[in-house]
């Protein structure tokens, strides 16, 4: 499994945390009580023209992070695609084919 961090993160990428670096115990618990807790899905926003700081979304609400700040989250890209661009699943959580594949019609 490949790790990133956010100022690897393009505009409109999504993330999933999947831990942290050694840090400062009282600001992890800072990011862990923003809610930026492991298996939390994030979307880059934008950027600063120098890359500090950055605008993420996570659970809903959006946060800024100064670079140093974000550097100590370590994150596993989600397919390079937001939840827009992923094909619907169904509620198994499987991807559903679409409208069109034969699956969800009705035999004649």
């Amino acid at each position: 499994m490949e790790t990133t961090r956010l100022k690897d993160l393009e505009i409109g990428e999504e993330a999933e945390i999947i831990g942290y670096t050694p840090c400062n115990p009282a600001y992890r618990n800072k990011l862990l009580s923003l809610g930026l807790t492991k298996a939390t899905r994030i979307k880059m926003i934008q950027k600063a023209p120098l890359g500090d700081p950055v605008e993420i979304e996570v659970r809903g609400f959006r946060l800024s992070l100064r670079k140093d700040e974000a550097n100590v989250i370590l994150l596993k890209k989600i397919n390079g695609k937001t939840n827009e661009e992923q094909p619907p699943k169904d509620e198994m959580g499987k991807a559903s084919g679409g409208p069109n594949t034969g699956s969800d019609q009705l035999a004649r």
